[in-house]
């Protein structure tokens, strides 16, 4: 049986939308920013959500935050204050999403887990 695909060849599910967290195939930047929101919850015990994550990525955006470092053409490590904490988080300027909350000890340059 063959399987249905949308006008644009994309799955229904892998555009945004709640049906794409239920086990569906998620694009990258979706990806990137469930995983920020699990770190977020692990590394700084709050609960970022969606709200959250846009108002950070406004202060990126619109330079409000400190970039800390440039790890590739595309993503960014940026110190930003959301509900009054310091966070660390890495950017992905080509998707525009939140890759990952980085710990709050995090040095420029220093991979420890390498």
């Amino acid at each position: 049986m063959a399987s249905r695909r949308t006008a644009n060849h994309q799955r229904p599910w892998s555009r945004g939308g709640s049906e794409g967290f239920s086990g569906g195939s998620l694009d990258k930047g979706a990806s990137q920013e469930i995983h920020a929101l699990r770190a977020a919850k692990k590394r700084y015990g709050v609960e970022v959500g969606l709200v959250g994550m846009c108002e950070i990525r406004v202060q990126i955006r619109e330079g409000r935050s400190r970039c800390l470092e440039r790890q590739s053409r595309r993503v960014t490590i940026h110190e930003v204050q959301w509900a009054g904490q310091a966070m660390v988080v890495a950017y992905d300027s080509q998707r525009h999403t939140l890759v990952t909350f980085l710990p709050a000890d995090f040095k420029p340059g220093e991979r420890p887990w390498k």
